[in-house]
Order: structure tokens, then C-alpha cells, then sequence
């Protein structure tokens, strides 16, 4: 064997061997993720929690207890690519924010799904309709099973299994003029108004509605459009 092949041979068997122990490591970081998420599952504390509370008082909440105390590094490892693109804090103020989705269908369900995987706090739901079968081939959480549930519901349920520590409210009514401020938390009782309201209806009227509801509350708002053919 000359000496060419003989680098070439051992620099295979170090790639390997690096190789061998890398996925050692990745395999050991997993087992130990899905250990400590059973851990929580099973002491009930994995549930919805404003992260920059867990960073702020770790013995504060239910997600916070003794046994979950590093609750703020599997957040951070479940959102470990945003936090490298926007940083700390610009993830912590996603973490912080609260938008409101109004119609949870074909688009709204899209919109929220991807809401909770970037790292918004917390979201609310806004659908008076359930899944149909005909739902299946747009909706963004809905499967056969789903068929009849609300589609608040389907899509919080949904959620919660991929990012237990976004706080998700599904409100089971249809916008109108009469529930607007409730909604929208423009009454005297608010405690706090969504950052956002994601306009995802299919209804012009209400669309427009939903709009100057929002104009007059000062919520900001952002509209979907569609063309129907």
C-alpha cells in the first residue's frame, strides 16, 4: 500500500469514527429530551406559560415546578432556529406577543400553525364552523378523526402537541357587530388587547366589518384576500 492510500484509508476511518460518535451524542440528547418531556407530562406541569416568566421566576407557574426547571431550555431547543435568526430578544418579544385569528379555515388554520412555530405566547382562535370532510384538503391541522369537531378546537389541540408552551384560547363563535368589543377587548373590562388580529374570513362583509372594528379599537390588523374563480 503506498502512502496516498494509506492517508486516504485513514482519513475514512477517522470520518467514520467521527461520524459514529456524533450520532451517539444526537442519540443520547434525544433519548434525554424525550425522557424529561415524559417527566413533565406526567407531573402535569407541561402546559402553556409565558416563557420570559419561566426566565423571570423559575418557581413561578405550573410548567415551573422542581422537576421542570429546565422548562426554559427545551423552549429554547424547540425554537432553537428562530432563536439564532432573530436572537434573544427579538424571540423573546415573538414570546411575548398575543394575536388573535379570525377563521380558522383553509387559511387560518396555516396562519396559526405557523404562529406557534415561530414562538408567539399567545394565540386566539376565532371559528363558529366545524371540519367537514371536504376540510381536509386545505385545513392545516384537521385529519379524519377531526370530521365534526370545532375547528378552534381541532387546530388548539393540534398546537399544543408540537409547542405545549404557547397559551392557546379557542373561541367557538362567529365575529360579529355585537361581539366585536369582546372580542377584540375594546370594553372597560380588558386586561389586554391582542397585538395582532389576523383577518382570515371568507366573507367580504364581515371582512370589512372586522376591519373598522379593529380601526376603532386600534388593533392592527392584517387581511387575507382570495379570488374566487
Amino acid at each position: 500500500m503506498d502512502s496516498n492510500s494509506s492517508i486516504l484509508t485513514g482519513l475514512l476511518a477517522g470520518a467514520a469514527l467521527g461520524l459514529a460518535v456524533l450520532v451517539t451524542k444526537q442519540q443520547s440528547k434525544i433519548e434525554s429530551q424525550k425522557k424529561r418531556i415524559k417527566e413533565m407530562k406526567e407531573n402535569e406541569t407541561f402546559s402553556p406559560q409565558n416563557v420570559n416568566e419561566l426566565k423571570s421566576d423559575a418557581d413561578s407557574g405550573p410548567i415551573a415546578a422542581k422537576k421542570t426547571s429546565d422548562a426554559p431550555e427545551l423552549h429554547k431547543e424547540l425554537l432553537v432556529r428562530n432563536f439564532q435568526f432573530w436572537g434573544d430578544k427579538g424571540q423573546n418579544q415573538i414570546a411575548d406577543s398575543y394575536v388573535m385569528v379570525i377563521g380558522c379555515g383553509g387559511v387560518g388554520s396555516h396562519c396559526a400553525v405557523a404562529l406557534a412555530r415561530s414562538g408567539v405566547g399567545k394565540i386566539k382562535l376565532v371559528d363558529f364552523d366545524q371540519v367537514t370532510l371536504s376540510s381536509l384538503n386545505r385545513h392545516g391541522a384537521a385529519t379524519w378523526k377531526d370530521v365534526g369537531t370545532p375547528k378552534v378546537r381541532c387546530i388548539e389541540k393540534y398546537i399544543r402537541e408540537f409547542n405545549p408552551f404557547c397559551a392557546v384560547e379557542a373561541a367557538e363563535m362567529l365575529f360579529s357587530k355585537e361581539n366585536e368589543e369582546q372580542l377584540l377587548c375594546g370594553g372597560p373590562n380588558c386586561s389586554k388587547k391582542p397585538d395582532y388580529v389576523i383577518d382570515c374570513i371568507d366573507n367580504l362583509p364581515t371582512k370589512i366589518q372586522l376591519i373598522e372594528a379593529c380601526k376603532k379599537i386600534q388593533n392592527s390588523n392584517h387581511s387575507s384576500v382570495r379570488v374566487r374563480c
